[in-house]
C-alpha cells in the first residue's frame, strides 16, 4: 500500500465515521476561534498560578488559598472539566509548591 492510498483510506473511514454520528456538525470558526481563546485564559491562569507558588513565598494556608482560587477560575470557564483539573492541573500546582516551597499540600 502506498503512502497516498493509505492516506486515502484513512480519509474515507474518517468519513464513514463521521456520517454516523446524526446530527454531527463540524464548529463554525467562530466557536473554534472563542475555544481557542477559552483554552488560552485557562492557560494563563494555570501558568500565572504556578509562577506564583514557584516564587516560594506563601505560607501553607496562602498556597491552598492560591489553589482553590485557580480551581473557581478555571471551572468558571469550563464547568464540564473538572476532571481534566484534578488529573492535569492540581497535581501540577501541588507538585510546584512542594517543589519550590517545600509547602506539603493535599
Amino acid at each position: 500500500m502506498t503512502a497516498v492510498s493509505a492516506i486515502d483510506s484513512l480519509k474515507i473511514l474518517l468519513n464513514a465515521t463521521v456520517l454516523m454520528k446524526p446530527n454531527s456538525q463540524k464548529p463554525s470558526p467562530l466557536e473554534l476561534a472563542l475555544e481557542e481563546d477559552r483554552l488560552r485564559h485557562i492557560r494563563r491562569i494555570v501558568d500565572n498560578a504556578c509562577f506564583i507558588l514557584g516564587m516560594g513565598s506563601l505560607s501553607l494556608s496562602e498556597a491552598h488559598i492560591l489553589i482553590a482560587e485557580t480551581r473557581r477560575r478555571v471551572l468558571c470557564l469550563a464547568p464540564e472539566d473538572e476532571d481534566k483539573f484534578n488529573l492535569i492541573y492540581a497535581p501540577r500546582l501541588r507538585r510546584i509548591a512542594q517543589q519550590w516551597s517545600g509547602l506539603k499540600i493535599d
